[in-house]
């Protein structure tokens, strides 16, 4: 008995010099001093974390004692709902849950902070003019208003103050740079306390920027372009787009330019801004942007577009499409029509089934759609997007010159005609997978062979069609805009499936035509 207590007593030891070492084998170091950041009435608090910690415990001084506030197992706190123009003290200690007993920290340095207004963030400038500017800024909680300082003589000079969060100024000059700070004050019984400084600002007036940019007339190797004077410029600067860069290529005193040297059947982009001598040096305005398409020439009549120049002919052709997207003021005159024929259905007796299924999708359509100030409506005055009536229907054509086989370009009344014509595709559909013309579906909406609109007796199971290449016909007006666009889209395939539990299957032929006429 004494043996087996002498034994036990034994263990007892062992197990305590265990234990004794897993709880205090391993101090927690003391947390740095935490970095504290005001508000009117509020502190945050952070720290570094302690290597072996469960959490912390922040602490405030109250009196002579220290009062617990927190525990958190994050290394930020902020502490909240505090009195405006008042001194805290705060420590922070880690902890860590041992096996037995939470063992902790040394508490950190004490910091010192009082609560104040925090410093206004967000300081910008906009809205600028040729007479002045508007700055504005994030709002500082607390705050009963704002002071605005300008530097001026070389020291900082109090310009205006307001209880908004953005003030507007006039009479500056053009040309001139003013640098703001701005700091925000709140009013406590009639005493006045005050934020730091924020970061400065630049500010400068903006010389205004051409607009109402047009193309006054348009030939193969040249364009005149004009738009609204602005009244206190000196002059313009005109640079055309070369590929990743600019070109200047005008500076004019009047509001209109000549570009020669142009490359017939091209899509150009140019930027114009005006500009203004203050003293010795030039003031610009930011630049404004424009597109436009230069005509074919008299000199170039059934020309056939070899394949090396094909990629142009796409490009003219989908900123021409895109840009009637986009047109602000005009009126679209749309019709489209299916028409498709059964001409092997294997199952004669359903033929008038056959022939309706065939209608469902064949319904030909006519819609008016007039642009003003970029609100696009219908004939029936409802709002729509003009972009979902231009082909492709919902998106921006993209047309390749690895779908099309070859392009003419004609002289037009006084513009041109451009007629495209694509490469044969195959569809096929296996009742789960699709696969779609990659080409005709760049610019074009062919027939989509899975959401085909069938009775709810047909099953479609298997189908298939071939496009041996729409024609795509584009005719633009002497200004270089699109006039009238056509599409002819040839088809034939054949459906497998099933219509009230027979089977069918069909081989079908036809054409899509689409027709788009555009006034201004």
């Amino acid at each position: 008995m004494k043996k087996t207590l002498k034994n036990f007593a034994a263990v007892l030891l062992c197990l305590s010099v265990v234990f004794s070492t897993c709880v205090f084998a391993f101090a927690l170091g003391t947390v740095s001093k935490p970095k504290a950041t005001t508000a009117y009435n509020s502190v945050t608090l952070s720290w570094s974390g302690v290597s072996g910690a469960d959490g912390y415990e922040v602490y405030v001084a109250s009196g002579k004692d220290w009062k617990k506030i927190a525990t958190t197992g994050k290394t930020a706190y902020t502490h909240k709902n505090l009195k405006f123009n008042t001194t805290y003290q705060y420590r922070v200690r880690a902890y860590d849950k041992g096996l037995l007993r939470t063992t902790y920290g040394k508490a950190s340095p004490t910091v010192s902070v009082k609560t104040a207004l925090s410093a206004v963030k967000g300081l910008k400038v906009s809205a600028a003019s040729e007479t002045g500017f508007t700055l504005s800024w994030s709002k500082v909680a607390g705050a009963t208003g704002y002071q605005i300082y300008t530097y001026s003589g070389g020291k900082w000079v109090l310009k205006a103050i307001t209880s908004a969060n953005s003030k507007s100024f006039t009479g500056a000059k053009l040309g001139a740079t003013y640098q703001y700070r701005v700091r925000a004050y709140r009013t406590v019984s009639g005493k006045t306390y005050y934020g730091p400084l924020s970061s400065a600002v630049s500010a400068k007036c903006a010389l205004t920027a051409p607009s109402s940019v047009k193309l006054s007339s348009v030939t193969a190797s040249s364009a005149t372009l004009s738009w609204k004077a602005v009244r206190s410029a000196s002059g313009y600067q005109v640079y055309l787009r070369s590929g990743s860069g600019w070109v200047k290529k005008a500076t004019v005193t009047a509001n209109k330019a000549t570009l020669k040297g142009l490359s017939a059947v091209t899509n150009y982009t140019v930027r114009i801004r005006s500009y203004k001598k203050v003293g010795s040096s030039y003031v610009y305005s930011a630049p404004t942007q424009f597109t436009f398409t230069t005509s074919y020439g008299s000199s170039s009549v059934n020309t056939k577009v070899m394949p090396s120049t094909l990629d142009g002919v796409c490009n003219v052709y989908n900123a021409l499409v895109n840009n009637a997207k986009t047109e602000q003021n005009m009126t679209m005159h749309q019709t489209s029509t299916v028409s498709l024929t059964c001409t092997d259905c294997s199952v004669s007796f359903l033929q008038g089934t056959i022939d309706k299924l065939l209608q469902s999708f064949s319904t030909p359509t006519d819609n008016t759609v007039t642009v003003k100030n970029g609100v696009a409506k219908d004939q029936d005055g409802n709002r729509v997007d003009l972009n979902t009536y231009i082909t492709p229907s919902g998106r921006m054509s993209a047309l390749h010159e690895s779908y099309v086989s070859s392009a003419t370009v004609t002289p037009s009344s006084g513009g041109y005609k451009m007629t495209i014509k694509l490469k044969a595709e195959k569809a096929s559909f296996d009742g789960t997978n699709t696969v779609n013309p990659v080409g005709h579906n760049s610019c074009l909406d062919p027939l989509n062979l899975a959401v085909l609109e069938l009775p709810a007796s047909a099953e479609l199971t298997e189908a298939s069609m071939k496009y041996p290449g729409a024609t795509l016909s584009v005719s633009v007006n002497s200004s270089g805009k699109l006039r009238k666009l056509t599409v002819k889209l040839p088809l034939s395939g054949s459906i497998i499936g099933k219509l009230s539990d027979i089977s069918i299957a069909l081989a079908l032929e036809g054409v899509m035509n689409e027709a788009y006429d555009f006034k201004y």
